[in-house]
């Protein structure tokens, strides 16, 4: 590694150690706060003026199995030199959302993944990750040991207990009565584990959307 490309990740290193992006943002339907976007944004531009590096966003649309998805790419140039780094991160546009036209859906899906690259690149923890629901039924310490995820015995792909109370939590945030979030949760126990992590990430993104535009309602479409 050159010397001008090690000083480009030192510099790097020291604006993702120093910067502080608090939550100042509060979600009113479901009690939390959270960070956005622009507020990444405006706590990062005095660590890049003093570290001397560019900050360029750019989105990509994209289709995947028919869906519609917004690839956020951020990336920091060098402002002495060549050398950059980057970071991506998708977000599924919805297919239909109330009181919002088509620019404004693309828009919400956009503000999602940048906010996700600038975490990614800049090594942001924001908060919990569906992932962490996971059983790891594959690491070594588990290896040979039964899974106890409230199932009989036979669907070892079933949901776990952990993963359905989360999703539950997350339809209560976007504004479901506890019935209706019960029934969705219901339907989802048919559901594999990954199927239901993936409901799980649409949730998390709509609930995103929601931040944004303060709209959003979980609808059946998460659990068809």
């Amino acid at each position: 590694m050159s010397d001008k490309v090690r000083n480009f990740k030192q510099r790097l290193l020291t604006v993702q150690t120093e910067l502080k992006a608090p939550k100042g943002q509060m979600n009113k339907f479901g009690g939390y706060k959270y960070r956005s976007c622009e507020d990444i944004v405006e706590a990062l531009k005095p660590h890049l003026k003093t570290a001397g590096m560019i900050l360029k966003m750019e989105d990509e649309i994209v289709e995947v199995a028919g869906r519609i998805y917004v690839k956020a790419t951020v990336s920091v140039k060098d402002t002495e030199g060549e050398e950059t780094e980057s970071s991506s991160a998708f977000a599924r546009e919805a297919n239909q959302k109330k009181k919002m036209d088509e620019a404004q859906v693309t828009g919400a899906a956009s503000s999602y993944a940048r906010k996700y690259a600038l975490c990614g690149l800049f090594g942001i923890d924001d908060g919990n990750d569906p992932d962490s629901m996971n059983r790891h039924e594959d690491s070594p310490r588990n290896a040979g040991k039964p899974v106890n995820n409230g199932f009989k015995q036979g669907k070892p792909n079933a949901p776990s207990e952990k993963q359905l109370q989360f999703l539950g939590q997350l339809y209560l945030q976007g504004g479901l009565s506890e019935g209706e979030a019960q029934k969705y949760v219901n339907e989802a126990r048919k559901r594999t584990a990954k199927e239901v992590s993936e409901i799980i990430e649409n949730a998390k993104a709509r609930l995103a959307e929601k931040e944004a535009e303060k709209e959003y309602v979980p609808t059946v479409e998460d659990v068809e």
